[in-house]
């Protein structure tokens, strides 16, 4: 525990005590008149940027400690002494064994133990002739800081305590210290709340670190007579939730730290943070704030400069989402799970000069999205789903100096995409899978004559072709970047093109390719509608409906749109599979023998502004048949169309495929009913051969049966008549059975008359 208490110690000092930033000046007098001017409120330092005591230039002196600890440290180089020809040594702390001290710093006291110890410190501080600046004391077994006073006298401007389990401090632990006490910390204890009682007295805090603790809440009197604060660290506690009126009287807090809390539980609380006019930095990092960042998410902050929403649950970035920050220059949005960046998301952020976006899941970004960032010199979109390189991540950005891709899924770079790259200097494109066919020729060019790169272009590589992978495509000579590869693999530009076109006519954020899910089942032809094609639909929503076909032709190594037309869909189930189909609306122009690939647009009913999610078929050679057989169903397998360089010229077996001439004119089928290939002259004959012979047939049957039931009757009435003479009816008897005979033999007459007229009718 005391291990993991030094290293929070000792970053929170470093924190403390940097040289490098511009913050009031204090002077600190000794007995022996040496004057060091000490900074003591700078910017913070990673802690991964700070050097430790084996690499300090000074000679670091331990007293009555036998091996000290590593402990991380400040560089004080910057730190102006008054009078060089006095020497200032580290007091010299005697009278018990369970303390341990040491100097690593000038005017810097570092000890390690007990709450006993404390008391025995602070006397011999007050006796050295050497007074010190900053102290840093590590406590073991210390759960409340129950001496009044403690150091009384004691000549401090910054003092550190830390033990891993303080939880209370009594309200007159850090009165009358000899100071006054610029910076307080109490980093990875125990505390549930703000100790206010302890620090309210202390009105000349510029500094205030209270990270790694347990708080939960901040109180609207916390932080109220501590009016001359600057710079407050609460990362990593618990607050969920802060009071309207915490910061009221921190006018000039410019920093603050809220990073690892749990404020996503209840975002409201950040509506007290407009009270801090005049914060320039605000971490919010790791807070669980989820959903679309919007206006209205965060507080309004005119002077904010710097924004750390890192490891946070954000979806989006809005419209306008930050237009209240109109001074920012650095915003970070790392580890977050934004897949969708609106037009115009980075409205009003004209001063923004480093942005990073990595660790998201980002597929496509459109020019609008980054069109007002034009002083933007530092883009880190590493770890995205990028799949191309296109000229409209870089044309909006005329100051981009450092661009960062690596880790993402890049295979393609666009024609013209760098041609606004006038002052890129750096450029990291790891771990993508670039083809290396024709369509990178451009970008191998200008690679080789943007002499203005500093950094080693040997890491972008080649995935394909297979005889290229892993080669540095600085180094593979142009007339290796061809698209002929065995007459296999295929260029697929423009279905990018294309498809991105189709996407902002539609106003639309980005493509999906669902090839893997709309896949193309059956084509044949049908003489009233032309060439109609049938997809099975697997995706997980059924609210989806088509959009649109896109119609691609293969000429050279090329695919040529010729048609794109908005298209309705009739969905069915086949053997239990969702399927649509879809009418080519001009088969007509399609020509046998070409080999062309159908996509399949659709988007998500009753939400226009969708994404649009497309399914390509793979390229496919129509050709002719006279078989008079019924063609067979063919069947597809699908590859993603980002992924072209698999497809073959012919996707399907042509002895799987029967076609047909339909009036001796050319037509483009796959498979083809058998009742519509026909000729309508030679349908005509069909038909009138079936009525010559048929019908007349129809009618002499209806005629014989018609003549078997009469005598069936008839046959009935005898037998019935012989069995009234055998009995001895009653008159009334009789009478009802010749009523009932003869309402028989109307009945039949009836029905002969029925089957006569039906058969003379036919």
């Amino acid at each position: 525990m005391l291990l993991n208490v030094t290293k929070v110690k000792m970053i929170v000092v470093d924190k403390l005590m940097n040289a490098n930033a511009n913050i009031t000046n204090t002077t600190i007098t000794t007995t022996s008149t040496t004057t060091i001017v000490t900074r003591l409120t700078p910017a913070i330092k990673d802690e991964k940027n700070i050097t430790s005591s084996a690499t300090l230039k000074q000679t670091a002196k331990f007293f009555n400690k036998s091996s000290p600890k590593k402990r991380k440290t400040v560089d004080v180089s910057s730190i102006p002494i008054g009078d060089s020809s006095t020497e200032w040594r580290c007091p010299n702390i005697t009278g018990v064994r369970s303390l341990e001290c040491g100097c690593d710093l000038p005017h810097t006291l570092r000890c390690n133990g007990d709450l006993h110890g404390l008391g025995v410190l602070a006397d011999n501080l007050r006796n050295s002739p050497f007074s010190v600046a900053l102290l840093d004391i590590a406590l073991r077994n210390v759960t409340f800081l129950s001496d009044a006073r403690i150091f009384e006298d004691v000549s401090l401007r910054c003092l550190i305590i830390s033990s891993g389990e303080i939880k209370r401090v009594h309200k007159s632990a850090f009165m009358d210290i000899k100071g006054p006490l610029l910076a307080l910390g109490l980093p990875g204890n125990a505390l549930p709340s703000v100790p206010w009682s302890s620090i309210s007295l202390l009105v000349e805090l510029e500094r205030l670190d209270l990270s790694n603790n347990r708080i939960k809440a901040l109180g609207s009197s916390d932080l109220t007579s501590l009016i001359n604060l600057e710079y407050l660290d609460l990362s990593n506690n618990q607050i969920s939730s802060i009071s309207q009126r915490t910061f009221a009287n921190l006018r000039k807090l410019e920093i603050l730290k809220l990073g690892g809390n749990r404020l996503g539980d209840y975002a409201s609380s950040l509506k007290a943070l407009t009270q801090c006019y005049s914060l320039r930095d605000l971490d919010l990092s790791a807070n669980n704030l989820n959903g679309p960042l919007t206006a209205s998410t965060l507080p309004i902050l005119k002077q904010l400069s710097s924004l750390n929403l890192n490891r946070n649950l954000i979806k989006s970035i809005q419209n306008k989402a930050l237009m209240n920050y109109s001074r920012l220059t650095t915003l970070s949005l790392r580890h977050n799970q934004i897949d969708v960046l609106q037009d115009h998301a980075f409205y009003g952020l004209g001063t923004l000069e480093s942005l990073d976006l990595s660790y998201n899941g980002i597929v496509a970004i459109s020019s609008a999205s980054l069109q007002h960032l034009t002083r933007l010199k530092i883009l880190d979109l590493t770890h995205n789903f990028l799949r191309a390189l296109t000229a409209d991540l870089i044309t909006p950005l005329p100051s981009l100096t450092d661009l960062r891709l690596s880790g993402n899924d890049i295979s393609i770079v666009a024609k013209h995409a760098m041609d606004g790259a006038r002052e890129l200097k750096s450029l990291s494109m790891q771990e993508n899978p670039l083809s290396c066919d024709c369509t990178m020729r451009e970008f191998a060019e200008w690679l080789q004559i943007a002499k203005q790169l500093t950094q080693d272009l040997i890491t972008i590589t080649c995935v394909t072709p297979p005889k290229l992978e892993g080669a540095p495509l600085i180094q593979v000579p142009m007339e290796m970047l061809n698209c002929d590869m065995d007459n296999a693999e295929k260029d697929n530009a423009n279905i990018i093109e294309q498809l991105e076109a189709i996407t902002k006519q539609n106003h639309s954020t980005h493509i999906r390719d669902l090839s893997e899910e709309i896949v193309l089942h059956e084509i044949h032809y049908s003489a009233d509608y032309g060439l109609i094609l049938t997809w099975i639909i697997n995706l997980s929503k059924a609210d989806y409906m088509c959009d649109a076909i896109f119609v691609y032709k293969e000429e050279n190594i090329n695919e040529i749109l010729i048609d794109n037309s908005p298209i309705h869909c009739e969905s069915k189930i086949i053997n239990g599979q969702n399927t649509v189909s879809v009418i080519v609306p001009d088969s007509s122009t399609l020509d046998v023998g070409e080999s062309y690939r159908f996509c399949l647009v659709m988007i998500q009913d009753r939400n226009p502004q969708a994404e649009l999610t497309v399914g390509c078929s793979n390229i496919t050679q129509l050709q002719l048949s006279s078989s008079d057989s019924l063609a067979k169903v063919r069947q597809f397998k699908r590859h993603p169309y980002a992924d072209l360089s698999k497809y073959d010229r012919s996707s399907v077996d042509d002895s799987q495929t029967e076609d047909y001439t339909i009036n001796g004119r050319k037509f483009n089928s796959l498979t083809v009913q058998q009742d519509d290939v026909q000729h309508a002259k030679h349908s005509f004959n069909i038909f009138n051969s079936l009525n010559r012979s048929f019908l007349p047939g129809l009618g002499l049957g209806i005629l014989v049966t018609s003549i078997a039931v009469l005598i069936w009757g008839a046959a009935r009435l005898r037998q019935t008549a012989n069995s009234s003479r055998s009995s001895t009816p009653t008159a009334t008897t009789c009478y009802a059975a010749s009523e009932q005979i003869a309402r028989l033999a109307d009945a039949e007459n009836g029905a002969r008359y029925l089957k006569l007229q039906a058969t003379t009718s036919l």
